[in-house]
């Protein structure tokens, strides 16, 4: 996700049950995490024979949250989704991974994708999934800010911490809400969306709430669904920004 790194505590639990490559990623979570990584936390992230699993306070193992969990079928290239990412084959990085859901859309829809995530939690919930064939691309951990311009992509795909919505009772999906609460609140969405403008050669496609405002600069289109909407930006050269800033 694009947001300035949670300082959440988070515990890292490795079970006996756990692959050597488990155990090798467990550790390299540890020291992603840094001082986060406390032996009791409200926050656990459980590596088992499973892969990598996020549980909260009172969650019993198998009660948390992985990823890549969608199965992959069809998705229609009639869905907003999928026009917004344009209906050839593309090479596009998906800068802001999360749980990995939409990368699997992606992949399911005929792309060629990879992955950025620079959250310790979300990255090691992808790479565990990864290690267990649930999630078949590259996973990059690190700033998409700095490690877009090594990739050369037809297309990035922003998915922004969503802003809250006021006045609403329902509760989002435990994934989400998860992962919000470790990741963190969105911080610098615009100054990435600048960054994969001056990169990506077709488009960025930037996915947002119904109620949320655009980043800024304006998108060219939108593709609205339901309850979110794809906001696509034209690739601006690095002396166009220059020339307005």
């Amino acid at each position: 996700m694009p947001a300035a790194p949670s300082t959440a505590p988070v515990t890292v639990r490795l079970e006996k049950t756990a692959n050597s490559a488990l155990s090798e990623l467990a550790e390299q979570t540890r020291q992603r995490l840094g001082q986060r990584c406390q032996d009791s936390a409200d926050w656990t992230l459980l590596f088992d024979e499973l892969g990598v699993e996020l549980l909260g306070g009172a969650d019993a193992p198998g009660h948390g949250v992985r990823a890549a969990t969608r199965r992959l079928s069809r998705v229609s290239p009639r869905q907003p989704f999928a026009r917004a990412l344009g209906r050839q084959p593309r090479r596009i990085v998906d800068a802001t991974a999360g749980l990995g859901e939409d990368a699997l859309m992606m992949f399911a829809l005929g792309h060629e994708v990879l992955v950025i995530e620079r959250s310790p939690v979300a990255c090691a919930l992808l790479e565990g999934a990864a290690l267990l064939g649930r999630f078949p691309f590259p996973v990059l951990f690190g700033d998409a800010r700095e490690l877009l311009g090594k990739l050369e992509p037809e297309v990035v795909y922003l998915d922004p911490m969503f802003p809250s919505k006021r006045r609403s009772s329902a509760l989002p999906p435990k994934g989400p809400r998860y992962l919000a609460a470790v990741v963190g609140p969105d911080a610098d969405a615009e100054q990435l969306l600048t960054v994969a403008q001056q990169v990506a050669t077709d488009r960025v496609v930037v996915k947002r709430p119904d109620h949320a405002p655009s980043l800024t600069p304006a998108p060219r289109s939108r593709h609205e669904g339901k309850l979110v909407r794809y906001d696509v930006y034209a690739p601006v050269a690095p002396t166009e920004y220059e020339q307005t800033s």
